[in-house]
């Protein structure tokens, strides 16, 4: 199987294991809090992402609750277009289950799962 190429140079970032795992993990990330999917959607979230990782960063934050999904969503695209080789990066993200956007299991199905 051939190797895959690695597109991520540090440029002197700092990073920090993820626990004993040995994931390497940036000292500062990148999230989508308050701007992608609301105020900033397209090209921009993608130019902001590369930047990101131009300097070294390798941790991208979103959740579900990020305007109403929509963070989750440019991020998504974003990701694709770019094609970073997936074990370069770290992508977190929390679930609040509040987007109504999914019809989720009532907790007693969840208990049985």
């Amino acid at each position: 199987m051939p190797a895959v190429e690695s597109k991520f140079e540090p440029h002197g970032m700092v990073f920090r294991n993820l626990g004993p795992s040995g994931l390497k993990v940036s000292v500062l990330s990148l999230g989508g809090w308050l701007t992608y999917g609301g105020t900033q959607k397209g090209s921009v979230v993608k130019d902001c992402m590369q930047a990101a990782w131009d300097h070294g960063i390798n941790f991208f934050d979103t959740a579900e609750v990020y305007a109403n999904g929509q963070c989750e969503l440019e991020m998504g695209v974003a990701l694709k277009e770019l094609a970073w080789p997936r074990d370069e990066y770290v992508l977190s993200t929390k679930v609040f289950f509040g987007t109504g956007m999914l019809i989720l299991p009532c907790p007693s199905e969840l208990d049985q799962a």
